[in-house]
């Protein structure tokens, strides 16, 4: 029998993954998002977690996000930061930081920060650095506590996809950016290298051994970015 006859058409698919630094805030969003799969015959609901970045080396950063594009066939359609609503910690900080470095403002109109909030003290104020990171992923935000009802997320997440007329982030488009990114470090590279030849060209008089201990450092932490970019680019081709 054809598998395609029970195959979902992508329209109808909604693919989401959960991000942030704690574990915790994650699964409880995470589980009540897919105990709605079952309640929802219009929409076919994946989520994915991806693990805290601040936590991993580079190349298992490279290799999660990847894995977590990937899984999302054809694309994410949101990515859900997940926040308390506190003021913002160095881990959420140093985690939202990676999650913009790895994929760029190119992830901003998929993005969606949940403030999880205390149920002894709800409030729809956010403060000043709060709203500041907010802004900086495209301004979207929903409050979330005991008492929400997740099918009103649900709205708001399909509200999104509808806003991006179904268009979502594809390994494509994770791809792109790193090459973009290479393309930026080998120019970075030839840069060191020019300046560096320029100098040595003077002679040692007009160039100090801290000045010359500086570049080489400078371009062997490019050589490693080169790298590094490299082997994301293999793994994401695989």
């Amino acid at each position: 029998m054809d598998e395609s006859i029970f195959s979902v058409p992508e329209y109808k698919k909604m693919n989401l993954v959960v991000c942030g630094s704690d574990e915790t805030l994650k699964s409880s969003i995470s589980e009540p998002i897919l105990q709605q799969t079952d309640r929802r015959s219009d929409r076919q609901i994946s989520l994915v977690e991806l693990p805290a970045l601040i936590r991993l080396s580079e190349e298992e950063v490279m290799r999660q996000t990847h894995r977590c594009v990937s899984l999302c066939h054809p694309g994410v359609h949101v990515f859900i930061i997940i926040i308390p609503d506190a003021l913002i910690n160095d881990e959420d900080k140093e985690e939202m930081e990676k999650i913009q470095r790895i994929f760029s403002s190119r992830i901003n109109k998929h993005i969606m920060i949940l403030i999880k909030q205390n149920p002894e003290h709800q409030t729809a104020e956010l403060n000043e650095e709060t709203q500041s990171v907010i802004q900086s992923f495209g301004g979207r935000h929903q409050f979330i506590n005991p008492k929400t009802q997740v099918s009103v997320l649900m709205e708001k997440l399909e509200q999104m996809v509808e806003e991006n007329s179904g268009v979502c982030f594809s390994t494509e488009t994770l791809m792109e950016i790193q090459m973009e990114k290479l393309l930026k470090f080998e120019e970075m590279k030839k840069k060191i290298q020019s300046l560096e030849t320029h100098l040595l060209s003077r002679g040692s008089a007009h160039v100090s051994d801290d000045l010359l201990t500086l570049l080489r450092s400078a371009h062997v932490s490019v050589d490693l970015l080169i790298l590094l970019s490299k082997f994301g680019d293999c793994i994401w081709r695989t």
